[in-house]
């Protein structure tokens, strides 16, 4: 493989674009001020470098690059793997307005709201397959194409392991997109 001189200004600026346009199909609240910075090789968002923030809004900037970044391969015939792998995404994020949470006792995590609009979002807006491992279950309404395995201690109930024991997985658990 022939190495680059570097990442293009035109090219990060296109990626920033997708970056927020993905950020605000989720209804994240930075998503208008959230760009790549050229210089720091970092997201920034509501003026703060991705490293800056929380541990969700940090989760959910890495996930709305990685998925980006990945679609921008695909639209200008980049070289990419064909998916992308994301752990935890949604599990850590608190909306930033306390009210946004169901009942304030800060002990449930709301993201009903970013949550199905993720789900939405990447089911219908990217072309490769991405693999989710979340510890909560993705909304009910998960498009025809979309696999949810939950894993489970239980070997006569969900998945019993990611890799199978016998070695072998079935092609209806390999094709299509995958949310876990």
């Amino acid at each position: 493989m022939e190495r680059t001189a570097g990442l293009q200004r035109t090219a990060v600026a296109n990626l920033s674009r997708m970056i927020a346009a993905r950020l605000r199909a989720w209804g994240y609240q930075e998503a208008e001020t959230t760009s790549y910075n050229f210089d720091k090789q970092d997201i920034m968002s509501g003026n703060q470098l991705r490293s800056a923030h929380g541990k969700g809004v940090r989760a959910i900037l890495h996930a709305a690059f990685t998925i980006s970044l990945a679609q921008y391969c695909f639209d200008n015939d980049l070289p990419h793997p064909g998916f992308v792998i994301l752990d935890s995404p949604l599990v850590v994020y608190r909306p930033p307005d306390p009210n946004d949470e169901p009942d304030n006792s800060g002990d449930i995590l709301d993201t009903t709201s970013l949550s199905a609009r993720f789900f939405a979002d990447i089911q219908t807006n990217f072309s490769g397959q991405i693999i989710i491992l979340e510890n909560q279950n993705p909304p009910n309404h998960l498009e025809s194409g979309t696999r949810d395995i939950s894993f489970t201690k239980n070997a006569d109930h969900g998945r019993y392991v990611l890799f199978p024991r016998t070695g072998t997985v079935s092609p209806e658990e390999t094709s299509g997109k995958t949310a876990l």
